[in-house]
């Protein structure tokens, strides 16, 4: 069975204009988003506790990007893991792909393959991808070792 990847649905609450943190490191973090296409790395990898402005800064990215016509999906894993894995045919297909909370998803075999497998797609086409997690040590966490030596490959950021 296919799924159907609905379009980034705008959230106008969360910019990069109405992000604050006090840690004055986090603009490195907001730069790098904002120049991902710029940059011959494909993966950003930010890490940090709940409610320290992850998603805020996954959700900016693809306001970010909306407005200049590149094609984002925003992923929330706390909502698909619900579903199957399936839910992932044709993501590789966008130009930005903002995955919320990858680490739920780790240690779950079905899961790790399948975002192994993504992420191979979108590295291979020259898409961008960006994951936030609550850990930063995320090769402790994974068992497919493929996938944690491919998560690590990103730039990593600790929010």
């Amino acid at each position: 069975m296919n799924q159907l990847i609905l379009k980034y649905q705008k959230n106008v609450k969360q910019t990069f204009n109405n992000y604050y943190s006090e840690n004055p490191e986090n603009e490195l973090i907001l730069d790098s988003v904002k120049k991902i296409f710029e940059n011959q790395n494909n993966q950003i990898f930010i890490w940090g506790n709940e409610c320290s402005g992850k998603s805020h800064i996954l959700y900016s990215a693809c306001n970010y990007f909306d407005e200049v016509k590149i094609r984002c999906v925003y992923l929330p894993m706390k909502n698909f893991i619900k579903f199957n894995k399936d839910i992932l045919v044709g993501v590789d297909e966008y130009d930005l792909i903002c995955i919320d909370d990858i680490d739920l998803i780790f240690g779950i075999e079905e899961w790790e393959k399948s975002f192994f497998f993504l992420i191979n797609k979108i590295i291979d086409n020259s898409k961008k991808i960006i994951y936030t997690s609550s850990m930063n040590n995320t090769s402790k966490n994974i068992n497919l070792q493929r996938f944690a030596i491919q998560i690590k490959m990103g730039i990593k950021f600790k929010n």
